[in-house]
């Protein structure tokens, strides 16, 4: 199987009103779950295929201040299995500095001064996937060590479902799982198209193999 898929999805979190909670799917069973707080997620996965994924991970956003009386949005990561966290800080929207530790897991990109403008976290960037009214826009997100888009493909309805195909694409910085560096995915989110549109499963996919996260 292709390991990326499990931290390339495990790095769109989400901003939510409420609490939410999906589980996670990979080749016909539920291989761990996934929780939105409000501005945190907590996920947790105890059967990843091969033990590709097990661990848990949490992300957050917030209003910080910092040392110099300055206010600044950060946004922090930690995985507890990979022993890596992540600290964004953003000022006025602009990126401004970013720390990766251990720092051998820093990239060209986990300098701020190389992130182009524009950009948001994985923690917005799934919010828009969440909270999408339609198909999502397209945007960019950082997540410390590199930028990707996420643009739409295609768009269907069927038995009182939206669908909504997009495209996954590292755009600057390294592709996922080295040395192989995969910088393209497919992405597909589905939604209720009667009534209130709600999220209902959100895929990721390489080639024949498919992470599903499922309300």
């Amino acid at each position: 199987m292709r390991p990326f898929l499990f931290p390339l999805m495990l790095g769109l979190m989400a901003i939510s009103a409420s609490a939410q909670d999906f589980s996670l799917n990979f080749g016909g069973g539920v291989i761990g779950h996934l929780r939105f707080d409000g501005t945190t997620l907590q996920s947790s996965v105890t059967s990843g295929p091969m033990g590709v994924g097990n661990g848990k991970f949490e992300a957050s956003v917030r209003n910080v201040r910092l040392e110099t009386g300055e206010a600044a949005f950060q946004y922090l990561s930690f995985a507890p299995a990979k022993g890596r966290t992540i600290s964004v800080l953003y000022k006025d929207g602009v990126t401004t500095e970013t720390a990766v530790s251990p720092a051998n897991d820093r990239t060209a990109l986990s300098d701020a001064a190389a992130v182009p403008a524009g950009v948001v976290t994985p923690v917005e960037a799934f919010d828009q996937l969440v909270n999408a009214k339609g198909c999502p826009n397209d945007l960019s997100f950082y997540d410390g060590r590199r930028v990707i888009s996420i643009a739409r493909a295609a768009q269907s309805e069927n038995a009182g479902r939206l669908i909504c195909d997009l495209t996954y694409k590292v755009t600057h910085g390294p592709g996922h799982l080295s040395p192989l560096f995969i910088k393209r995915a497919s992405l597909q989110a589905t939604y209720t198209a009667v009534g209130s549109q709600q999220l209902l499963k959100l895929s990721v996919s390489s080639g024949p193999f498919t992470l599903d996260v499922v309300r």
